[in-house]
């Protein structure tokens, strides 16, 4: 079963309050009805965890300095995922390519075999 959890609101739920750069804040994910959402409260707002939550965490907006990378589009990994299955000595980069795919959803595990 697969949830879609919303990112970082940059506000907090209970004060509306914009969140500012390097300040901790708490999410939380919720059950509302048959969707899962996310809260994002700032550390003055925050009472503890509600009741019945499926999680919880603290965190920290990033600083005005972060620097952000720019990620290769879906194709271009693809792509580079493919060239990499004609060169055996790169099965360890292959190996991590795969996971990043997955982890971005581009690709799906399907069944997994193990040699020892």
């Amino acid at each position: 079963m697969d949830f879609t959890v919303g990112r970082c609101t940059r506000r907090c739920s209970k004060t509306e309050r914009e969140l500012q750069p390097d300040e901790p804040f708490y999410s939380v994910l919720a059950c509302e009805g048959v969707e899962v959402v996310r809260h994002d409260f700032c550390e003055q707002a925050w009472d503890g965890p509600p009741k019945d939550v499926l999680g919880w965490w603290k965190s920290q907006m990033p600083g005005k300095q972060t620097n952000r990378y720019n990620l290769a589009p879906n194709e271009i990994l693809l792509h580079y995922f493919e060239e990499l299955d004609q060169q055996p000595e790169k099965a360890d980069v292959r190996y991590v390519m795969a996971l990043l795919l997955i982890r971005r959803r581009v690709a799906r595990l399907e069944e997994s075999e193990r040699t020892d």
